[in-house]
């Protein structure tokens, strides 16, 4: 069977990954969920973020790749995403997937829709790019990951999760400027997104998997948080990914 390296985004930390890798294991898979720096449950309260932007994120999962070894599949959920794409066009690996993965434009995007529907609390993180405007707001939350209004959560221990978490100021900025080459010839890649992600389109994620000469997948009725409210459905196409993950040349040249 396979062995998957996952990556979180932000506000999240590995454990978001729990159900998907359970399932993989029972499977035969080999599973290894990263947290990067300030994210595990022992330092998220008090590590200090000062200087620590979007490079120093990419190093916790280039560390985490040389310790796993590049014949695994890496996943990246979100800026996890982002980070797998960064690491496959330096690092050949088995193969990759990209799961709800924004680009610059739809990051900007995602924004101009928090505007209209937050104003406020987008405006205090556009004036400080603080995220806790965003992310710390109960009332904005749901929509962001779960596509829901505050009372449908599905669990309050998501809300809860994302709420102890932090963020660096610098990474908001960091991710504006960030541009993607293609992957490493012999990368296959993937990517997956949720049909009722808040701000993440099939359009925008369709030019990502034709950057890399990669199919698109979306997942019915999923939100941007696809791993904890449709874990079967992405352990399902995640075992089926590493059965036909194969060498080859892909990619095509352009930057979404």
């Amino acid at each position: 069977m396979s062995r998957f390296l996952f990556v979180h985004g932000v506000y999240h930390g590995p454990e978001c990954w729990d159900a998907v890798t359970e399932e993989l294991r029972s499977l035969g898979h080999e599973c290894h969920a990263l947290a990067l720096q300030g994210h595990g449950k022992e330092d998220r309260a008090s590590f200090d973020f000062r200087g620590v932007g979007y490079r120093d994120y990419l190093n916790d999962v280039r560390a985490e790749l040389r310790q796993v070894g590049t014949d695994t599949l890496l996943v990246g959920h979100s800026l996890g995403g982002m980070l797998v794409r960064s690491i496959v066009a330096e690092e050949e690996v088995r193969g990759a997937v990209l799961l709800c993965v924004p680009t610059p434009a739809s990051l900007r995007r995602g924004v101009a829709l928090l505007l209209r529907r937050f104003p406020r609390a987008t405006l205090r993180f556009l004036l400080t790019l603080r995220s806790e405007s965003l992310y710390h707001e109960p009332s904005v939350v749901p929509w962001l990951f779960w596509s829901t209004p505050p009372r449908e959560v599905p669990d309050p221990a998501w809300l809860e999760q994302v709420l102890s978490l932090r963020e660096p100021r610098r990474l908001f900025w960091d991710v504006q400027w960030v541009r993607f080459r293609p992957q490493q010839p012999g990368t296959q890649l993937l990517v997956l997104g949720g049909q009722r992600d808040f701000a993440l389109t099939e359009a925008g994620l369709r030019a990502v998997a034709d950057f890399h000469g990669a199919p698109l997948d979306m997942i019915p009725g999923a939100p941007h948080d696809v791993m904890l409210t449709h874990p079967g459905e992405l352990a399902t196409r995640l075992h089926a990914f590493a059965a036909q993950v194969r060498t080859g040349p892909t990619g095509t040249d352009g930057n979404p």
